[in-house]
């Protein structure tokens, strides 16, 4: 199933100006979830915007509109695993690239470091250190079941001569 995305006007609250934000409703599996476009407008101006051929005062909103909704439809083009926190992460400029899984790893000892848990970063480096000796560039939608099962092989046979539980705590 192909998500979709269309441009409404959330008119469920109003704000102090007396406009509604337009936001961009992207719908996956009957589930709606709502993307900000960064314009407010009232219920005329909206629908101004959307018209063919928009009134001289709402052609930048219509731009900017159809803008954000090309934004959108060009994520949703070049998906290939569907999720709504992908989504947003790439509209906001989020996005990580997921075919390396070691920046994810850095970012994340970096974090426990400023959080002053130097024990457990050191044991996530270390499991980093294991990983990129096992495989030097490897992405999320490659570790499955074999691979950890070649890396839970590789651990016990080679050099690296450890036992079952340092192989659970690095894979953990």
């Amino acid at each position: 199933m192909i998500p979709s995305a269309y441009l409404i006007l959330d008119t469920r609250k109003e704000k102090k100006n007396k406009k509604y934000p337009a936001k961009i409703r992207v719908v996956y599996q009957r589930v709606p979830y709502l993307l900000k476009t960064g314009l407010d407008l009232t219920e005329d101006e909206f629908n101004g915007a959307m018209q063919e051929r928009a009134p001289k005062g709402l052609k930048d909103a219509k731009i900017w509109l159809d803008a954000k909704k090309a934004k959108v439809d060009g994520i949703l083009k070049h998906m290939d695993v569907f999720t709504f926190q992908k989504l947003s992460d790439a509209y906001y400029g989020k996005l990580k690239e997921a075919t390396d899984i070691y920046p994810f790893f850095e970012q994340y000892i970096s974090n426990l470091k400023v959080e002053d848990r130097l024990k457990t970063a050191s044991g996530y480096t270390t499991a980093m250190n294991s990983f990129k000796k096992f495989d030097k560039k490897v992405g999320f939608y490659e570790i499955t079941s074999d691979w950890l099962n070649r890396y839970h092989r590789w651990m016990l046979e080679t050099e690296q001569g450890n036992s079952d539980t340092t192989v659970g705590i690095y894979t953990r």
